[in-house]
């Protein structure tokens, strides 16, 4: 007899069927959205093939140890893989595989490129928005090229340098100078011609330039009164001091030069002929002390045959010691005396120029030597 359907009870058959079709929905969801991959079920002659593969691993490996025991080389199993030549391999993101003809064949992975080309995109949105400097991004793309460019396919450099050639079209104008500035102080010096770049310009199809050592394309701006700097990449206008902050940059260097002088050596001829000797501090004060008891009984006793002094003698390149007798010692410490003099005098001068200047011109003529 008939059951009507609402009063029917749940079949068991049918919360499986129910249950299959759940299965399936799910299942072909999770490939076509998701792109699962499920493993078919394996058969009993399958999985015996697998386990017959499996064993021959295994002897194969032990007869290689063996091979390489007898060898000394010691194989370590988490970091040596051991390959056929049949089958293409990847080493150090380069696919190598031999031909019918037994020629091996070396090319670039193809996530390497892959990524090049992300990072290339990625880039490019940088540079639009002043993030990042042309320069780096082009000097970095050049020694990547230069690594793999003959491990890719003419098809994949051709793709390569099309996506590389707009950064190349932005920077095709002002290309032939650049504007070079001081490494350690970043001032502005001038402007060179560039070398052209034959590879660059054969990819491009115009006239590309190489770059050189402390300098960029752009041109520093230029105003009255300010001074280009380059400071983190970009040109920077700094305030020209004035002549008074000129004035005493340079009487400070004039002090220098004057105490450098006075320390850097001087000639006597105390013993007859022309030699140089050391005029540091510590032989002035010594030779003082020396000067002042020469008629004593004191330097008889210490310096019977003389005071000993070190210097250069008239066209020699080392040190002799000259004995000095209580008169050379005197003569010694007057030209000392007036050698400190005479550099003192050349610096009142140095100073009384730098003082007289009214121009910035003037004061860059005025050379301490």
């Amino acid at each position: 007899m008939a059951v009507h359907t609402a009063e029917r009870k749940p079949s068991v058959f049918n919360t499986f069927h129910h249950a299959l079709k759940m299965r399936r929905a799910i299942r072909d969801l999770c490939l076509r959205d998701f792109g699962y991959k499920f493993k078919p079920r394996i058969g009993e002659a399958e999985s015996q093939s697998i386990r017959r593969r499996e064993f021959e691993r295994r002897e194969l490996d032990k007869d290689i140890k063996i091979i390489a025991e007898k060898l000394g080389i010691i194989l370590n199993p988490k970091k040596v893989r051991i390959l056929p030549l049949s089958r293409t391999f990847t080493f150090l993101q380069i696919k190598y595989f031999l031909t019918s003809s037994g020629k091996l064949v070396k090319r670039l992975n193809p996530k390497r490129i892959t990524s090049m080309r992300r990072k290339l995109k990625k880039l490019a949105v940088m540079v639009k928005s002043k993030k990042r400097d042309y320069i780096t991004i082009r000097n970095m793309f050049r020694g990547w090229s230069k690594d793999f460019y003959r491990l890719m396919s003419k098809k994949q450099r051709q793709d390569m340098d099309n996506l590389y050639k707009p950064f190349l079209k932005k920077r095709r104008k002002n290309m032939k100078k650049l504007y070079t500035f001081d490494l350690i102080t970043g001032k502005y010096i001038g402007e060179v011609d560039a070398e052209l770049d034959e590879w660059q310009t054969e990819i491009a199809g115009y006239e590309c330039y190489i770059p050189i050592a402390n300098s960029v394309w752009e041109k520093p701006e230029e105003k009255i009164g300010y001074t280009p700097y380059m400071y983190q990449g970009e040109w920077v206008l700094v305030k020209d001091p004035s002549l008074d902050e000129l004035k005493m940059k340079k009487l400070k260097e004039v002090d220098k030069w004057t105490a450098d002088k006075i320390v850097g050596g001087f000639t006597s001829s105390a013993t007859g002929s022309p030699v140089k000797y050391d005029s540091d501090t510590d032989t002035q004060l010594t030779m003082q002390g020396i000067a002042l008891n020469v008629n004593t009984s004191l330097f008889a006793e210490k310096y019977p045959n003389g005071c000993p002094v070190r210097g250069y003698a008239e066209g020699a390149n080392t040190k002799s010691i000259f004995m000095l007798t209580p008169e050379q010692v005197m003569q010694w410490q007057a030209d000392l005396s007036i050698h400190i003099g005479d550099c003192k005098v050349a610096g009142w001068q140095k100073q009384a120029e730098v003082n007289a200047c009214t121009t910035k011109e003037q004061l860059d003529a005025i050379i301490l030597e």
